[in-house]
């Protein structure tokens, strides 16, 4: 009898265990208490990899027994690809391979674009060279993308939900790239990679209609005017519903000859007629970047980075906005400001998307005076007076034509107005530019971000610019932001700095020689209560 109640026990346990597992292959959920969940699958990776219609396989190529700074990417990588797993539906299958065990598996890797990396290592007291993988091959319906290299957390859930996003549907987004002609191509290598791999690009020269099909189209600004066909090219793809991403500077500038013009051009007519005004100024702030300026000491001569005030690096985002609200650290130069004309009869709604910092200013021309010295002494602190720029903003509505009363209007296909266009403006085309710029993975990001919100697919913005770095403190901002003078903040940042890094120091060893006390006497109290209860 007892031995069939144990039996019966038994499978009624093992029955519950069964019920529970099977529960648990649909209800998943993984607890994650970090800032902005960077170890979960955002909503937009989880939708995509949920709605693939048939197997998708990805082989993650990775070396055993890596380097330290590596052994915790490949728990990553293998975490993030059992979540993606769950997520399908049972469409996606991943396999960990080692190239290292059979030459069989290194050639596969290397035929899958998956090169080995030189990797330097202490072992047995020895600096030693060795080769390793840490990538991935993805595989869908007989098309395939690799990811030759994974070094670091960031960005790689947007590099895998992009390569299964692109893999899995048919036709891709189209948008048109005009950049400005007095420029190298090889200027814009970066913005045209980006959106090569990510959309259906094509260049134009707007000499003819934008192609049909397009959604958005990107201007990298103009030096000089444009041809009237040129101009009326762009003033009907935005009539006709199409969308804009324009990089326009108002005044060029030259950093190592200290000269600065304004830009005569038409493209300034247009876009005014839509109620969009780029101010003829240059924008100086607080929080910048730095210049190489040679400096003699004796016979040599030295390189010395300066901070120069015309290179805005930004921070200050709109955080109610998709586009920017993840974004930080964007890098401009020889930005203007937008002027914002807008009233209560406007049928154009304007969003600011970034500014300066609340230590900003302007020069105005015609004399802009740019010169690095300009911004070395304290007359530079009197420049700083207004509380930011905007440097960028998104326009959205009805527009009117610029030629709705020019002898073009006259043309069979002419429309006079768009209805709800959309237009992103950053006033400055070094932000994209390779010589500027536009090699800033930030400034890209941007791109991304501003170029998806225009097409209408938002669903790639959550991941984009989710980050693993460490956030540094900005001390300079933070004394600025408590009311230390502009005239004291280099000393008083020094000292910050020093008993910042002394109580790194110093307060762990602290903590734990109080540690070690408290613990003693605790011990010490412990052993006498035993003691006082045994005599």
């Amino acid at each position: 009898m007892n031995k069939r109640n144990t039996l019966i026990n038994f499978a009624v346990i093992a029955g519950i265990l069964v019920v529970l597992n099977l529960i648990s292959l649909n209800l998943f959920h993984r607890f994650d208490f970090s800032k902005e969940k960077k170890f979960t699958l955002s909503d937009s990776s989880k939708k995509i990899v949920g709605n693939l219609e048939d197997n998708l396989i990805i082989k993650a190529y990775f070396s055993k027994n890596l380097p330290n700074q590596y052994a915790d990417l490949g728990r990553y990588v293998r975490d993030i690809l059992s979540d993606y797993q769950t997520y399908s539906k049972g469409h996606l299958k991943y396999d960990f391979i080692n190239p290292n065990d059979e030459d069989v598996l290194k050639e596969e890797a290397i035929r899958n674009k998956i090169q080995p990396a030189q990797i330097q290592m202490l072992e047995n007291d020895k600096m030693e060279v060795r080769e390793v993988f840490m990538g991935m091959y993805i595989e869908y319906q007989g098309n395939g993308e690799s990811i030759p290299l994974i070094q670091v957390k960031d960005g790689l859930e947007n590099d895998i939900t992009g390569i299964i996003k692109r893999l899995s549907r048919a036709e891709m987004d189209k948008v048109a790239l005009f950049t400005n002609p007095d420029d190298d191509e090889i200027d814009y290598q970066s913005i045209k990679y980006i959106l090569g791999k990510n959309y259906d690009m094509i260049s134009t020269d707007l000499t003819t209609p934008i192609e049909a099909g397009v959604k958005t189209l990107v201007l990298g600004g103009v030096k000089d005017s444009l041809a009237t066909e040129q101009l009326y090219n762009i003033d009907q793809f935005v009539m006709q519903g199409g969308n804009l991403l324009i990089f326009q500077d108002r005044v060029t500038m030259d950093v190592q000859k200290g000269e600065a013009d304004e830009i005569h051009s038409n493209i300034f007519d247009l876009l005014s007629s839509w109620k969009i005004d780029i101010a003829p100024t240059l924008v100086v702030d607080e929080n910048c970047g730095q210049i190489s300026v040679s400096q003699r000491q004796g016979p040599f001569i030295t390189q010395i980075p300066v901070r120069y005030p015309l290179i805005p690096v930004v921070n200050t985002m709109n955080k109610e906005n998709l586009i920017v609200t993840k974004l930080e650290n964007l890098v401009l130069l020889g930005a203007s400001d937008l002027n914002i004309e807008m009233d209560s009869t406007s049928t154009v709604n304007f969003t600011p998307l970034f500014t300066s910092s609340n230590r900003s200013g302007s020069l105005k021309g015609p004399l802009y005076g740019i010169s690095f010295r300009t911004f070395q002494n304290n007359s530079f602190n009197n420049m700083l007076k207004e509380p930011f720029k905007i440097l960028s903003g998104l326009y959205e509505g009805s527009f009117k034509s610029y030629f709705a009363y020019r002898q073009e209007a006259s043309r069979p296909d002419f429309k006079p107005e768009s209805t709800g266009s959309k237009i992103i403006v950053v006033t400055d085309s070094d932000f994209i530019n390779d010589k500027g710029a536009g090699k800033q993975p930030n400034n890209m990001n941007f791109v991304l971000n501003a170029t998806d919100y225009l097409i209408g697919d938002t669903s790639s913005l959550e991941i984009r610019s989710r980050s693993f770095t460490i956030s540094k403190l900005d001390v300079r901002q933070w004394l600025l932001k408590r009311g230390v003078d502009a005239t004291d903040l280099d000393s008083v940042e020094k000292r910050t700095k020093l008993i910042t890094k002394s109580l790194n120091i110093v307060l762990p060893s602290l903590l734990m020689i109080v540690f070690g006390f408290i613990y003693t006497l605790i011990r010490k109290r412990k052993s006498e209560k035993i003691r006082r209860l045994y005599e």
